[in-house]
């Protein structure tokens, strides 16, 4: 909401949309930014909705390592 209210304050572009990390395992997003996206008229396009492959159905329970080539695999080598 500050970051708003400050643009309004400066006579900036208004703020359209949000880009919230939101997804099944995550949904911090939903204690402040949606209710201040719902008050305020703006869209929220969801950052990593399916948790960089985790929620695609790609890896499955049990499963000791990522499959080569996802972005989980990718993710744990750079740590």
């Amino acid at each position: 909401q500050k970051a708003i209210d400050l643009s309004r304050a400066g006579g900036w572009e208004p703020f359209t949309a949000l880009q919230p990390l939101y997804n099944l395992l995550d949904r911090s997003a939903e204690w402040e930014l949606m209710e201040v996206s719902r008050n305020e008229g703006l869209g929220v396009i969801p950052w990593s909705p399916l948790r960089g492959g985790w929620l695609s159905g790609a890896i499955r329970r049990g499963t000791e390592r990522p499959p080569t080539g996802t972005r989980v695999e990718t993710a744990e080598k750079l740590g």
